[in-house]
């Protein structure tokens, strides 16, 4: 199944389920609502990144890119995002499909490697 979510700032959080005893699971909880509550079962053997993958997800949506940006032709942004130097950012979103009013969409494989990065 494939979700698309609004976020705005301050509406989720993601957070590691500590209870869970038979594998690692990521929850998405939305602040607003005791129903809105998404688990997400981690794939990946490796738990060393788990922290950091977490944390990225919540700073992106404590502080999303500015849409402005990417309306102008950037890449909306910050250069070294994440780690990430601006010319390695800039390949990796310069594939990506347009989505409406002229922002940029990336499929899961983009986002998992710009995460993984």
């Amino acid at each position: 199944m494939l979700a698309d979510f609004i976020v705005f700032p301050g509406d989720a959080e993601m957070k590691l389920v500590p209870k869970c005893s038979t594998g690692r699971v990521l929850l998405l909880k939305f602040r607003d609502s005791t129903s809105r509550r998404f688990f997400y079962w981690m794939q990946e053997p490796k738990d060393d990144k788990d922290e950091t993958l977490i944390t990225k997800v919540n700073e992106l949506i404590e502080n999303p890119p500015d849409p402005s940006q990417a309306a102008e032709g950037g890449h909306g942004l910050p250069p070294g995002f994440l780690g990430v130097p601006a010319s390695q950012l800039q390949s990796l979103l310069g594939g990506i499909g347009s989505g409406r009013g002229g922002s940029r969409v990336l499929d899961h494989h983009q986002l998992m490697e710009l995460l993984n990065s």
